[in-house]
């Protein structure tokens, strides 16, 4: 049975399209650290005076998910022999984990800021004024 193109990409095995997709996701990932590096430093002095330990932590995690998965690139491409198959499984694991944790705490404090400046405060604060 003859696999189509697409699942060789996203699929990867030995052989099989693995350096065209790790350089399709390594390529972004470098692109986007050296973005982060270009503004880290008025991004660490916002950090500083917001005072926020939430956004220091997502900051930070984030930094820590994009290297590694620029790690996970390197190493893949750089050893394309042996079985590796546990390793990469971890590092893939530990990639897609970080990055689904990442947007889910983008969606949670994107909507705590929506309830937080919502009808909600309004109403507390006319309560407060009032009493």
């Amino acid at each position: 049975m003859a696999h189509s193109a697409c699942i060789d990409f996203v699929s990867p095995r030995p052989g099989v399209g693995v350096v065209a997709y790790d350089l399709a996701i390594g390529i972004p990932t470098l692109l986007f650290l050296a973005f982060l590096g270009w503004r880290l430093k008025p991004s660490l002095r916002k950090l500083h005076r917001s005072n926020s330990h939430i956004m220091a932590t997502y900051y930070g995690f984030l930094w820590a998910i994009t290297v590694i998965n620029l790690f996970r690139c390197i190493l893949q491409l750089a050893q394309t022999g042996g079985n590796h198959g546990t390793a990469w499984n971890i590092l893939w694991i530990i990639t897609r984990f970080g990055m689904l944790m990442l947007e889910a705490s983008v969606v949670v404090y994107l909507l705590q800021g929506y309830v937080a400046s919502g009808p909600k405060v309004s109403d507390a604060s006319r309560c407060a004024a009032a009493g």
